[in-house]
């Protein structure tokens, strides 16, 4: 497969950036970490496809308002195509909307990700409570937990108040000299939408692979019981396609795909050996597993996104055999009586990658 691509250490923010003929990134800022994201745009005679949109504020809008002034703009925009609804991916959808009449194409996970989890919960405060509390975190951090997922809330547009068309698994889009098919991610969120050229190798990933950031894989208030192990499914199929280049949402972009996906592998999997070992000579909370698992305190100030992914950790690996739930109340777990090969066959091996097979 020839090279028909520009890769970057950096993208500069608020200007069009050409990665390859028809393919362009849009950095946009953010005030929280990473402090940006990048927003793709796909050229067609029928029109701009904008993927993944960015916060809300003004200087993003004056970048966008800058596009569509653009030659690179000149046949307006078609879609408005959403990877998945955190935030910062879906923050600006409804005013680009607005501004261009473009309708915004989501899968139906997506959707009712941002009305129920993003934006519901919210409104959910005693439900909330009792879900974390539950899981062990204790009632004096539920100030942080709410004050998060306001600011969910006040992030995510009422996509109830939009014109959206439902995406599908495996769909596939013809968008200039292209075409673009859907490939699920699950996890990280319940479905994130990466757009996968296989012609020219090139993944629009989402949060799906990121170069240097390790996404963050929770159980929330009413999201999948076991996102872990969906998140490490979906990678390992992923290693099956010819990707040649990752334009992520965060970070710039990655060729050594596959090589970057075992590293990601490998980083959950520290962190699930650690869970085992911190559970074998007694039951513990997940709360009591921030600090040997996480390498978090636990007063953290986003105790819900450090707690959620040891809530994903002890899930998978009950759900695995390894552990079991010791209590209903308040939820504690303890690793069985398990040999290390017998750890290794209901787990580890599934999620072989050739750094730990060399390892081995």
């Amino acid at each position: 497969m020839s090279k028909n691509y520009s890769t970057f250490e950096s993208f500069p923010e608020g200007q069009p950036t050409r990665i390859a003929p028809g393919l362009w990134v849009l950095r946009q800022p953010m005030l929280f970490n990473p402090g940006h994201i990048n927003c793709y745009l796909i050229e067609d005679p029928k029109g701009l496809t904008i993927v993944d949109t960015g916060v809300v504020l003004p200087e993003a809008k004056a970048n966008f308002q800058a596009l569509f002034d653009s030659p690179l703009c000149k046949n307006g925009v078609q879609r408005i195509y959403l990877t998945h609804g955190h935030p910062d991916h879906v923050g600006m959808a409804q005013w680009l909307q607005e501004q261009t009449g473009a309708p915004i194409y989501v899968s139906k996970e997506e959707y009712h990700a941002v009305q129920e989890l993003w934006r519901g919960s919210s409104d959910d405060k005693e439900g909330v409570a009792e879900f974390f509390q539950r899981w062990s975190v204790p009632a004096a951090q539920m100030g942080g937990v709410h004050a998060m997922l306001d600011g969910f809330k006040m992030g995510c547009p009422d996509l109830d108040e939009c014109e959206t068309i439902e995406i599908f698994e495996h769909q596939t889009f013809e968008i200039g000299d292209r075409t673009w098919k859907i490939v699920s991610g699950w996890g990280h969120t319940p479905h994130n939408s990466a757009l996968y050229c296989e012609q020219d190798g090139i993944m629009l990933s989402g949060d799906q692979i990121l170069p240097s950031i390790f996404p963050n894989v929770s159980i929330w208030y009413g999201s999948d019981s076991n996102p872990l192990e969906l998140y490490l499914d979906s990678l390992q199929e992923q290693k099956l396609l010819s990707i040649q280049l990752v334009c992520p949402a965060h970070g710039s972009t990655l060729e050594e795909v596959n090589k970057r996906i075992d590293k990601i592998i490998e980083f959950n999997l520290a962190r699930v050996r650690k869970a085992i070992e911190f559970c074998r000579d007694e039951a513990r909370t997940a709360f009591d597993c921030i600090p040997p698992v996480m390498n978090k305190r636990k007063d953290h100030m986003l105790v819900s996104l450090v707690a959620g992914q040891v809530f994903a950790i002890l899930s998978m690996l009950e759900n695995k055999g390894i552990v079991k739930r010791c209590s209903e109340d308040v939820y504690s777990f303890q690793t069985l009586d398990l040999s290390d090969e017998e750890i290794e066959d209901r787990l580890f091996n599934r999620y072989q990658t050739e750094t730990l097979a060399a390892a081995g």
